[in-house]
């Protein structure tokens, strides 16, 4: 199940389960109140992206979020493109490893609370890098082998609407929804095995929305 349809499913678990939650408020939490914060966004075959970062309370509604991000992507794959000028049933095949890292500052404002379930908005930004090499061959006549590199690194800006669950003293659950605008610098090398080279620099920026990540949070 992706994250996307998996989000919504948790939101609507969250909030039926604080609404017929018996134990105290949870929320407002006290002014200086800190929170260990876990992040996970993606898990599939050969990739992770998950995070790790830190919550201080301003007052009993406001709260900043400093999150260190990590991305992983390890995959090796074989396409069969179908067309007679290939020689091959794995006419393309591809080895990739990666790794990103990303730095983001939020301010989150909760909401009125219910129960144990507080709703948020928040609103922040971010800095990312990441690096991915991929070892490539495509089958014709002869084959043909190649090595791609590409870093990335960029901006973002990004607002939110989430949910936590206190759903025992001192650990909660979230999930949240983002309006995101990112600015990226990409440069592109690649090398054929017949020597030649090829180069390319790409400025990108996009406006996206969708599934966040889902948090677990931790008092100390």
């Amino acid at each position: 199940m992706s994250l996307c349809r998996f989000v919504p499913i948790a939101v609507a678990v969250f909030v039926l389960a604080g609404g017929a939650a018996s134990a105290e408020e949870a929320f407002p939490y006290p002014q200086g109140e800190r929170q260990v914060v876990f992040g996970f966004s993606t898990w599939r075959v050969g990739t992770y992206e998950g995070g790790l970062g830190l919550r201080l309370f301003h007052s009993g509604r406001l709260a900043s979020l400093f999150m260190l991000g990590l991305s992983v992507d390890v995959r090796s794959y074989e396409e069969d493109r179908g067309d007679e000028a290939y020689t091959s049933d794995e006419a393309y095949t591809s080895d990739e490893s990666g790794i990103g890292i990303d730095l983001s500052y939020t301010l989150e404002k909760y909401l009125r609370s219910f129960h144990s379930v507080a709703p948020y908005v928040g609103i922040g930004a971010g800095y990312n890098y990441s690096w991915l090499e991929d070892e490539y061959t495509y089958h014709y006549e002869e084959d043909v082998k190649g090595l791609r590199k590409r870093t990335e690194h960029g901006i973002t800006l990004q607002a939110s609407l989430g949910v936590e669950w206190a759903f025992t003293s001192g650990i909660s659950l979230g999930a949240r929804y983002y309006l995101r605008f990112a600015r990226n610098w990409a440069s592109y090398d690649q090398d054929y095995s017949d020597g030649s080279h090829y180069a390319a620099s790409i400025d990108t920026w996009a406006l996206t929305t969708g599934a966040g990540s889902l948090t677990a949070s931790i008092r100390f």
